[in-house]
């Protein structure tokens, strides 16, 4: 086939989509539709599908650190709001750990842990509820959850059968 490739991620095929996805779907139909008579249009269309779903593939893999952080009452979902009241409270050791999906809760200066996958970092003090655990437990009540980490000192409510 002669002409240039046309590959996901260079700027003539950004240029493209931003210029399809800012026009609407009818605009992206006349395009798709010359593409059937110019096979070189058609490649390129096809590429301009395949980055539309990788980048919306790409955005649905990437997980969060912090599901949720509830507080007074208050609930707060913003990563950048959940680690300045996190610093204001000392929990550095939280915020230096590794973990995602975390849906957390701060009552009377302790971190409650409800759901998430914590998998490195030292666990200084709080209550884990649910969720995975690969740290170290320093200390603090660990009631459920997946427990695969080291174990220092604590509470441990969860019952082996």
């Amino acid at each position: 086939m002669c002409g240039p490739r046309f590959k996901p991620g260079t700027f003539f095929v950004n240029k493209y989509l931003t210029s399809i996805l800012s026009f609407g779907t009818k605009t992206f139909k006349n395009y798709f539709f010359d593409s059937l008579k110019n096979p070189l249009l058609s490649r390129f269309v096809f590429f301009s599908l395949t980055e539309i779903k990788y980048i919306t593939y790409k955005k649905n893999l990437q997980k969060m650190r912090y599901l949720e952080l509830k507080q007074n009452g208050k609930v707060f979902t913003n990563e950048r709001e959940i680690n300045q009241i996190l610093q204001s409270n000392k929990f550095y050791w939280l915020i230096d750990s590794e973990f995602e999906n975390a849906v957390l809760e701060l009552k009377k200066e302790t971190i409650i842990w409800y759901s998430g996958d914590f998998y490195s970092g030292n666990w200084h003090y709080g209550i884990f509820k649910g969720g995975s655990f690969h740290g170290k437990w320093e200390n603090g009540i660990f009631e459920n959850g997946n427990f695969n980490g080291t174990w220092k000192d604590g509470i441990k409510l969860w019952f082996k059968k």
